[in-house]
């Protein structure tokens, strides 16, 4: 009997059997897809549904404090119920540890957005699910890390997990840094349902924010339609909204600046959280926050279920 015709009846006995005959890749899938509802909790019932819920923070220039908005942004929606994702897309560099006080290893075989990347580690040992807020960032890696993160095998693995996560997690935020000449970083922008640019008030900010979108409109990425604009103050003066109007850009918030939620970043605290001020400043501060979650989420296609 030729092996064909016998594979043929070997499925046959199984299907009277009444056993599975599901590729070894799809029950692979199925697993993984169980692994991702336990971890953020998808399993359990859910009440509320983010329509577009893959939503970038990233920088028009540098330290304009995207991760502290994104961190602080992250908590706020934690603290409503929502069950959230934290990435940090900085390999060589990540900092939303620190805002939930957790120091990096020293070991490098310690699963992480890169090991899970690159093929090494699973992903519900990748993820941190340790505070209310889960999180994905790489851990103590070097450049040869980050070049590797942009490899075929890297990007088939993050489209999946994309994929996954945003099905089962209520809100998938990324903080994503400015670098669409690296593949790993233009891809998520790409599958973003949302982009959020961090400005302050340097004229770099203006400078970019057009060669960024016409750059990234070469590479197919409609930044035109999905990228809108939030302005962290780091001054007291006063900005014209002149440029933003000229380049025909969506102001989401203003967020003041305060010299309280600096100094928190800087020690590694999310301001929400564990913030101490008696400056009104630092007041309007937290509802800002509030408020820009509260324009996320209805931008997002928020409805309560």
């Amino acid at each position: 009997m030729s092996l064909f015709k016998k594979t043929v009846n070997n499925e046959i006995k199984k299907m009277e059997r009444g056993e599975s005959i599901i590729s070894r890749k799809d029950d692979d899938a199925a697993r993984a897809a169980d692994v991702i509802k336990q971890l953020s909790g998808a399993d359990k019932q859910i009440n509320r549904k983010l329509i577009d819920n893959f939503i970038v923070f990233t920088n028009a220039a540098g330290g304009t404090g995207t991760t502290t908005l994104i961190t602080n942004v992250a908590y706020v929606m934690a603290t409503q119920g929502f069950k959230v994702l934290l990435i940090d897309l900085n390999i060589m560099f990540p900092a939303i540890h620190a805002y939930f006080g957790i120091e990096q290893s020293i070991d490098k075989n310690k699963p992480d957005l890169v090991s899970y990347l690159l093929g090494k580690s699973k992903l519900n040992e990748s993820i941190d699910t340790t505070h209310e807020v889960h999180l994905l960032y790489a851990n103590n890696r070097n450049i040869m890390d980050e070049i590797n993160c942009n490899e075929n095998i890297a990007l088939d693995n993050f489209n999946q997990l994309i994929t996954g996560v945003r099905k089962y997690y209520d809100v998938v935020l990324v903080d994503c840094p400015m670098r669409i000449d690296c593949r790993l970083q233009n891809n998520t922008f790409y599958n973003a349902d949302a982009v959020y640019l961090v400005w302050d008030e340097g004229v770099n900010c203006i400078l970019n924010t057009e060669k960024i979108r016409r750059n990234m409109a070469i590479t197919g990425i409609g930044l035109f339609t999905k990228m809108q604009v939030i302005l962290n103050k780091r001054t007291g003066i006063f900005y014209s909204k002149f440029a933003l109007e000229k380049l025909n850009l969506n102001l989401t918030e203003i967020v003041p600046y305060e010299q309280d939620v600096v100094y928190d970043s800087l020690r590694g605290a999310i301001f929400c959280k564990n913030g101490e001020s008696n400056s009104p400043t630092s007041k309007l501060f937290v509802e800002r926050i509030y408020s820009l979650t509260d324009k996320i989420l209805k931008t997002g296609g928020y409805i309560e279920e």
